[in-house]
């Protein structure tokens, strides 16, 4: 029998990028170093893995479990996820 991930309908994202989006580090520890058959590198339907998630949240600690877990360390994608502020402070004004 061919096991299939689980994935969110409307989004695409699996438990793991759910934890990592609450930022439940527990969760994500458990997920990566527990479930030997989680797939780290599964992209939501906007084409985002875990660790991309953890990326635009800064957050160093699910960044390193999912990297020492075997995820690929990949950056965003510049789009949408950048601040409204760092568009600000490229425009000077005269």
């Amino acid at each position: 029998m061919e096991r299939k991930d689980v994935a969110e309908g409307k989004s695409g994202e699996t438990p793991l990028h759910i934890a990592v989006s609450q930022e439940d580090e527990q969760l994500v520890n458990f997920l990566v170093t527990e479930c030997p058959k989680i797939n780290l590198e599964k992209c939501t339907f906007g084409g985002m893995t875990a660790y991309q998630f953890a990326a635009i949240n800064r957050n160093q600690i699910l960044m390193r479990y999912l990297a020492h877990g075997g995820a690929e360390p990949l950056t965003p994608p510049e789009s949408d996820y950048d601040t409204e502020s760092d568009s600000d402070d490229s425009q000077v004004s005269d």
